[in-house]
């Protein structure tokens, strides 16, 4: 198993939300992205949608994995820094399974999906 994916949770994620094909929606490529403790820089695509929140990761050491996170996992929301611009973090699961923090201008697209009480 892949040092990076261990760290980052990524492989956490990808059993319990594991993507068998990309859904529907609003595609971005080469997005940094950070899951745990490990950032992606440029190597993950993001599909948003009404399913959920779909994450492709080639990282440059390890295997690429796919998760597609349902709305309904994403528990709290926090504001952060990627990078230093402004992101937010996304806890996952209930316990929480992991963290996956995405740029503002991401969860600008992600917000329609979330709940109320989320945004």
């Amino acid at each position: 198993m892949p040092l990076f994916a261990q760290m980052s949770e990524l492989t956490r994620l990808a059993r319990h939300y594991p993507a068998t094909e990309r859904p529907e929606g609003v595609e971005r490529f080469k997005q940094t992205v950070k899951i745990g403790a490990v950032r992606y820089r440029s190597c993950v695509m993001v599909t948003v949608g009404p399913q959920g929140f779909y994450l492709w990761v080639r990282p440059p050491l390890g295997r690429s994995l796919a998760v597609l996170i349902p709305w309904d996992e994403v528990r709290e929301i926090q504001r952060t820094r990627l990078y230093g611009r402004r992101a937010m973090r996304l806890s996952i699961g209930n316990p929480v399974m992991g963290t996956v923090t995405v740029y503002e201008e991401l969860f600008r697209l992600m917000a329609s999906y979330l709940s109320q009480d989320l945004r």
